[in-house]
């Protein structure tokens, strides 16, 4: 009999955390099966001995992939791989450095997305805990604007609400995924955009699962500048894959991500990129933005396309660079 449920866990150099993430799953209280399908990254520390135990005592619930090479941490070509060993109807996602906290939460959502066909995703709250100094914060995902039984692909594309440990989906929604999807930085949320096109998105307002910060993780530890290049990397090609459609709130958020990547670029003095940022958020900026946002627009402006002027007004003091 297939499986109800796979559920998708990479894992690389997790020693620390994956016991605690594959025994989150292990604790699931179900009328159905599922399975736990690991993929491990040719770890260097302990995390495949920990994961070959864990197949030695579970060998009917645990799919083991062992890659000969590490795949590397920016790269979605092993969680490809997972995913094409799903059986499931439904797809559920755990990184190996997080982990579930209700053994209802599967049952939760399988009992959700069978009762409501029309939905194509369902996912919950979720609790940060901050690894350095092991304390935990008030919910984090969803914000409160989003905590809406019901929303939709417009809902998603203005910001990604949804943790990877709190999503689950109908793997008949997700089909294929592109080839362009493969070399993005972000895995989740494009992954997400590509099932919601396909149905709503339903919430339920419960913590269910904990997202783990730590220096060591792949998102924490990447730049302010490197995160906006890739969300700006994820929004042109959502954008073109749906032909479109969606350009209106696309832009919109382009604009913003533009516009933040041009202040990082002024803080590194990288006047080059930083004008290129300029010229990409003026052609998407409207006359209905504000006074305030659009003086600051200008100044910044002014300060990437003439920085001769600019530096002999600022030493007069008569301009502030905004970047602070």
């Amino acid at each position: 009999m297939l499986p109800k449920v796979s559920i998708c866990m990479p894992t690389y150099n997790q020693e620390k955390y994956i016991a605690e993430a594959v025994d989150s799953v292990l604790m699931q209280q179900t009328d159905f099966d599922y399975e736990l399908i690991i993929m491990e990254d040719y770890s260097t520390d302990r995390t495949r001995e920990i994961v070959l135990e864990y197949k030695h005592k579970y060998p009917e619930k645990i799919v083991l992939l062992l890659n000969e090479e590490n795949t590397g941490a920016e790269s979605l070509i092993g969680f490809v791989n997972v995913f094409n060993y799903c059986r499931g109807q439904y797809l559920a996602f755990l990184d190996g450095d997080d982990y579930w906290t209700s053994p209802h939460k599967l049952q939760r959502q399988v009992d959700f997305l069978d009762g409501h066909e029309d939905f194509a995703i369902c996912f919950h709250a979720t609790e940060l805990f901050c690894q350095e100094d092991d304390s935990f914060q008030p919910v984090i995902n969803p914000p409160s604007p989003f905590r809406r039984e019901k929303m939709t692909i417009e809902d998603l594309l203005e910001r990604n609400f949804i943790s990877t440990s709190a999503y689950m989906c109908r793997r008949s929604a997700l089909g294929e995924l592109p080839p362009w999807y493969l070399y993005l930085y972000i895995g989740d949320w494009p992954l997400f955009l590509l099932c919601a096109q396909h149905g709503y998105i339903g919430y339920i307002d419960e913590v269910m699962s904990r997202y783990r910060q730590h220096p060591a993780g792949i998102w924490s530890s990447n730049t302010n500048r490197g995160k906006l290049e890739g969300v700006i990397e994820m929004y042109q090609l959502i954008n073109s894959h749906f032909s479109y459609r969606y350009s209106r709130i696309i832009n919109n958020q382009l604009k913003k991500m533009y516009f933040k990547l041009m202040k990082e670029f002024l803080l590194e003095n990288d006047l080059v990129n930083a004008k290129k940022c300029y010229h990409q958020c003026l052609k998407r900026w409207k006359y209905k933005e504000g006074l305030k946002n659009t003086r600051l627009l200008s100044r910044l402006g002014f300060r990437v396309c003439f920085p001769g002027l600019y530096k002999i007004f600022k030493a007069s003091g008569s301009v502030k660079d905004g970047c602070n």
